[in-house]
Parts: C-alpha cells; sequence; structure tokens
C-alpha cells in the first residue's frame, strides 16, 4: 500500500509543481507582482487541493462501490495516502514547524471542501431549471465544481470574477488530475 499511496500523492504534488512553474499559469496569476511567500502560499494551495481532492475522490469510490474487498482497498489508500504525503514532507527536509501548518492545512481544507460540496449541492437543487437540479445527484460532478471553485476561490484569497481565464484554465488542469488519479489508484 505504501507503493500505491507514494504513486497517488507525488503524482498530485508533481502536478501541482508543473502547474506553477507553468508560464501561462504564472501569467495569469500575476507572479511578476507576487513576492515570495505568496508565490509559496499559491504552491501550497495548489498542493493541499490536490491531495483532498484525491482524499474525496477515495470517498466517493468507496460510496459507489459494492464489492467489499474493493472497499476495503479504497478504504486503506484513503488512509494511508494523505499520511504517506506528511510523512513525505518532514523526510525531504521541511522543517517540522511548517511540516505541522501543512497537516493543518490539509485538515482545515479537506473539511470545507466536504462543506463546501454540500452547500453547493443544496444550491443546485434551489435552482429552476430541472437539469440544474439534476446535477445536484451527480456526484463526480459536484466534487469536481466544488474543487474547481474551492481552488480559484483560495488562489484569488476570495476575490473571485466573473469570467475569469484563471477559473476556465484550473477546470482541464483538475480534469487532468481527476484523470490521473482514476489511472493510478
Amino acid at each position: 500500500m505504501e507503493f500505491k499511496s507514494r504513486k497517488v500523492a507525488l503524482f498530485g504534488a508533481k502536478k501541482a509543481f508543473q502547474l506553477f512553474k507553468n508560464e501561462s499559469f504564472g501569467k495569469l496569476m500575476f507572479f511578476d507582482k507576487k513576492d515570495e511567500e505568496e508565490r509559496n502560499r499559491i504552491f501550497n494551495e495548489l498542493t493541499v487541493t490536490n491531495l483532498v481532492f484525491l482524499m474525496l475522490l477515495l470517498e466517493q469510490i468507496i460510496r459507489e462501490t459494492e464489492d467489499e474487498d474493493a472497499k476495503e482497498y479504497f478504504r486503506a489508500l484513503r488512509t494511508t495516502a494523505p499520511e504517506y504525503f506528511k510523512n513525505f514532507i518532514r523526510r525531504i527536509g521541511i522543517p517540522e514547524q511548517y511540516a505541522i501548518l501543512w497537516d493543518g492545512l490539509i485538515d482545515m481544507r479537506y473539511n470545507e471542501y466536504v462543506a463546501e460540496t454540500k452547500k453547493m449541492r443544496e444550491e443546485f437543487f434551489k435552482q429552476d431549471d430541472e437539469s440544474l437540479r439534476e446535477y445536484a445527484l451527480d456526484n463526480k460532478i459536484m466534487l469536481f465544481q466544488t474543487i474547481v471553485l474551492g481552488l480559484y476561490r483560495h488562489l484569488m484569497r476570495g476575490k473571485i470574477k466573473k469570467d475569469d481565464p484563471l477559473y476556465r484554465y484550473l477546470q482541464p488542469y483538475l480534469l487532468q488530475i481527476h484523470k490521473g488519479y482514476l489511472k493510478r489508484i
């Protein structure tokens, strides 16, 4: 299980780093106008969101899987993947004071995304348009939309702009993360 945990946890971290280093993303985030601390915060948000996405995706798979052996595998991976990542950042030399902050950020974002998924589902059910209400029944759509909107909101420090190209840019990125996780778990 450690090999699989390493594989999926580091996949998300690697993709976060690749996006962070991407020139187009840097332009959309106005990196040239941000100091190192703010750029580090952005990298942390990308990495933590990918890990939390994995955790929530595994929980969704567990709920939708009937085979008990498969459920047990996914439960074990759900437990070990975030723990692997938390231990990994310590092994690579992140000072303990910052590793503890990472631990807290992971837990905080996980709780936020769980609450936001529920809230988004409730909002979709309130819609007059029946096709929009149907989206509320699709767990995959709800999870994905929550992750995209949540990451965008955190990157922008809550300053959401209508028709922001960054929001549109994050969607295919997170689809790639989603597909990559499904392929690796």
